[in-house]
């Protein structure tokens, strides 16, 4: 079964964990006619979506390219550490624009059982913006 973990930031500030949202498994049963043999059960999985806490590991962010954003994602069972976090920043002080998609690295502590993930960032002007981090767990 696959857990797909999104995590929501606005103007980089962390949101507080939300318990777990799960899809149930949808089941399928295939009819036979009367007296023959039955046929396997077939089972649809669908994904889980899990929501995370964000604990953002920087505080010296600019307008301007080579920004290094560094974040931890922290579940209910502690530490996430899978290799990479598809994460996308959306400005959120008016005027629209495409939002910008990168992958975030894991980068783990010499102790275990942390790390961060960390990518490098442009942030086009100042003001507030989204960010979205999104792990298959």
């Amino acid at each position: 079964m696959m857990r797909v973990a999104l995590v929501a930031l606005v103007a980089l500030v962390a949101l507080a964990c939300s318990p777990t949202a799960a899809t149930p498994a949808a089941e399928t049963t295939p009819t036979a006619p009367v007296g023959a043999t039955p046929m396997p059960t077939a089972t649809a999985k669908t994904q889980q979506l899990q929501v995370l806490q964000l604990v953002v590991a920087v505080t010296d962010l600019a307008v301007g390219p080579g920004n290094r954003l560094a974040f931890a994602l922290i579940g209910p069972d502690g530490p996430v550490r899978v290799p990479t976090a598809a994460i996308q920043l959306v400005f959120l002080g008016g005027g629209g624009g495409q939002g910008s998609q990168m992958a975030a690295v894991f980068r783990p502590w010499p102790v275990e059982p942390g790390g961060i993930y960390s990518t490098l960032v442009h942030f086009e002007r100042a003001g507030l913006w989204g960010m979205e981090a999104r792990v298959f767990l």
